[in-house]
């Protein structure tokens, strides 16, 4: 086994007690955002926000190969402590929302390696969501359109690249951003189980249940994790900002790469631009193709 076996550490704003073998480390942020260790046999070793570097080096001894500093969760801007009364009971919860519930709210409300409030109203929010994910099983169409798919391949590639980072906060947005979609455009069986088995690592129990629903035989464990199709994440149509004299008025949607000339044909005739232009005439057009129209004025 290598010397060289990295502990990646992030700064964050909690401190953290760690033991390791006979050594008691703890680690916390100082005035200015760096990690500085103290321990029983490790003295003042100060260690930079992302640096990674051998623990081996510093007991002596093989320790593990990737370390994650969590945050601490708060109730009421203190850290949760049995001493100051302000804990949560873990079983009620899980009673009245689920443990899938419960962990979804502790992933999505913030990354894992900050603090967390506690707040009773996401864990309803979370339920709630879930939820809606069930419904959509309700009102299945027998194809989806081409935009939502677009939106499935989007998500799958998101989720899956923060997955791997441990950004579960923001790999549950994009599950929240394809759910509102689908229930804009609809969903086929095949959208559906994909979106489950996406949000199987943080919810097992409630995709399980889903997936038997949907007609399966084996565990949703099984399966395998969706792949993305790179084409598909080519969008064919873009909004347009539509800026008078630099403020935004209005937003269009066209197909990708609008010639300039019809940019300003579209821009000029769209209803809720003709209150600012009025009848006077354009000193400048200024157009970032793809992106904006300014109207200058």
């Amino acid at each position: 086994m290598s010397d060289e076996l990295p502990y990646r550490c992030t700064a964050h704003q909690s401190v953290l007690l760690r033991k390791l073998g006979d050594v008691d480390m703890r680690l916390q942020v100082n005035k200015v955002t760096n990690l500085r260790l103290a321990a029983d046999k490790i003295n003042g070793v100060v260690i930079k926000p992302g640096q990674t570097f051998s623990l081996w080096k510093l007991v002596g001894r093989p320790t593990a190969k990737k370390g994650y500093l969590e945050g601490m969760v708060l109730k009421d801007g203190a850290v949760m402590s049995k001493s100051k009364g302000n804990i949560v009971d873990p079983d009620s919860m899980i009673k009245k929302y689920g443990a899938d519930s419960l962990r979804f709210f502790i992933l999505f409300a913030a990354p894992p390696e900050t603090e967390l409030e506690w707040v009773d109203q996401g864990l309803e929010g979370a339920n709630k969501f879930l939820n809606r994910i069930w419904r959509i099983r309700e009102s299945l169409c027998n194809e989806a359109s081409l935009e939502i798919k677009r939106a499935l391949h989007k998500a799958i590639k998101k989720v899956t690249e923060d997955y791997q980072s441990f950004k579960f906060n923001t790999a549950l947005a994009s599950l929240m951003e394809l759910t509102n979609a689908i229930y804009q455009l609809g969903a086929d069986k095949e959208v559906l189980s994909k979106l489950v088995i996406m949000i199987s690592p943080i919810a097992p129990h409630f995709s399980e249940e889903m997936w038997e629903a949907l007609g399966n035989k084996e565990s949703i464990f099984k399966s395998s994790w969706p792949s993305f199709d790179e084409a598909m994440l080519i969008e064919d149509s873009v909004t347009i900002i539509i800026q008078v004299n630099g403020k935004l008025r209005s937003k269009i949607n066209v197909p990708l790469n609008t010639s300039d000339d019809k940019l300003k044909e579209l821009v000029l005739v769209e209803d809720k631009i003709k209150p600012w232009i009025k009848d006077k005439p354009a000193k400048n057009i200024i157009i970032v193709p793809n992106k904006l129209v300014n109207i200058v004025l």
